[in-house]
């Protein structure tokens, strides 16, 4: 047992036994129970051994006693300090003075020369700056922020933000397949525009645009939106199934005034029409038939058939097909029964110059 106050004259020699300061049983090289005082320029205490030689305990009779701090050098030349807990394993940070490096949270060694490399999941309470671009899951990249795993959420930040002009995400399909070259970049255009489109390198892009502003979307174009459409489509559509429009559609043109507008021609295999009133109440007795000197004024004074629309109402309102083909139909059962008429007055006149 060494006096309080000692001094032990050891030059050039080992101390091959252990040291106790505060206490007379160790089974350390150097145990102490008080702390280390310094002085002058000489502000540090110097352990000489390979890996973990420092270790601090708290030695309160408490439920963290068995935990203590571990720091020293390992044999690659990393520094390291590290919680370590019986029982529960430890937690490093790792400072390598030659890679300029701090490795927090794994047991490993640091592989490339980062900054800061976290070997876990990391939480960020206030805002997180990275002035050079952020790197998650994988070693190379020439993006801004590139992921290979699923960006989690939780609360009500269900969102990641990123802030750049025109397509700054850009998402990956990373099988070594015949799809590789292939993405989904998702931005904001410099023109307000949001834009979510497939682009492949060689092949060019598919391009979704959300309008916030005019409320539409544009699909299949490159330009941007200009006239305000819910819908806008640039290029060919093809619909499999059935589609409802309940307000009015135009083909050629921007003011549909009825369910179906089309300003050109159209050409159909079929046309059916569904048509009220249709007129065979013609044939039925006891319809009135206009008299033919009645009908030639009429046509001498309208230069039409009675019923009939005249140019001047074709011209400006059109035809409806439906209504049309009723009268039609109307004239020639009207005509039908005119050479009736006059079939039964030749065969009455036929039959007086038969009897002289």
């Amino acid at each position: 047992m060494i006096p309080a106050q000692s001094y032990l004259p050891i030059s050039g020699g080992t101390l091959t036994g252990s040291l106790g300061v505060g206490s007379a049983s160790n089974d350390q090289g150097l145990y102490l129970y008080k702390r280390i005082g310094s002085s002058g320029s000489a502000n540090y205490a110097s352990i000489g051994q390979h890996n973990l030689p420092l270790q601090i305990y708290n030695t309160a009779s408490g439920i963290y006693n068995n935990r203590k701090l571990e720091a020293g050098v390992l044999d690659n030349g990393t520094a390291v300090l590290q919680a370590n807990a019986l029982g529960e394993g430890y937690f490093p940070i790792h400072l390598n003075p030659v890679s300029g490096g701090v490795l927090i949270g794994s047991g490993n060694t640091m592989t490339t020369p980062y900054t800061l490399q976290v070997g876990g999941a990391s939480y960020f309470s206030g805002t997180a700056s990275f002035n050079n671009g952020a790197l998650i899951g994988n070693a190379s990249s020439d993006q801004s922020l590139i992921v290979y795993k699923k960006i989690g959420t939780a609360g009500t930040a269900n969102y990641a933000g990123v802030a750049q002009h025109n397509l700054p995400l850009q998402i990956y399909n990373t099988s070594n397949g015949p799809y590789n070259n292939r993405k989904l970049e998702i931005g904001v255009l410099d023109n307000g525009t949001t834009v979510f489109q497939a682009s492949a390198a060689g092949e060019g892009y598919f391009p979704i645009h959300l309008n916030p502003v005019a409320g539409g979307v544009l699909i299949g174009s490159q330009n941007t939106m200009t006239t305000p459409y819910t819908l806008q489509v640039g290029g060919t559509s093809y619909f499999s199934g059935s589609s409802l429009f309940n307000g009015n559609v135009g083909i050629g043109t921007n003011s549909p005034s009825e369910k179906l507008s089309v300003d050109g021609n159209i050409k159909t295999k079929k046309l059916i029409v569904t048509q009220n009133n249709w007129p065979d109440y013609v044939l039925r007795s006891g319809y009135k038939l206009r008299p033919l000197a009645e009908v030639e004024r009429f046509i001498k004074q309208n230069n039409h058939l009675p019923d009939m629309p005249s140019e001047k109402e074709v011209s400006e309102k059109g035809v409806n097909v439906g209504d049309n083909q009723a009268l039609l139909l109307k004239k020639i059962e009207e005509m039908t029964l005119y050479i009736i008429d006059q079939q039964k007055q030749i065969n009455e006149l036929k039959k007086q110059i038969n009897k002289k």
